[in-house]
């Protein structure tokens, strides 16, 4: 085991680090946001639809090849 102890002004510059490096993120607008979302929404649905597709044929293959 380790016997290092937290260092209180470790973990402060390491906040004040990140907040500063937070501030250089250039955001998505909102409009952005919306539409960027509404694509991985929709394609999550179809990765869904052909996954279960996928399943299905496969459930049907093995009913009839193992009856």
């Amino acid at each position: 085991m380790s016997s290092k102890k937290a260092n209180p002004a470790a973990n402060i510059n390491f906040f004040k680090e990140a907040r500063a490096e937070l501030s250089k993120v250039t955001w998505p607008t909102r409009p952005e946001a919306i539409r960027l979302t509404t694509i991985v929404i929709i394609t999550a649905v179809i990765a869904g639809v052909v996954m279960s597709a996928f399943d299905s044929v496969l459930v049907q293959g093995l009913k009839f090849l193992l009856p």
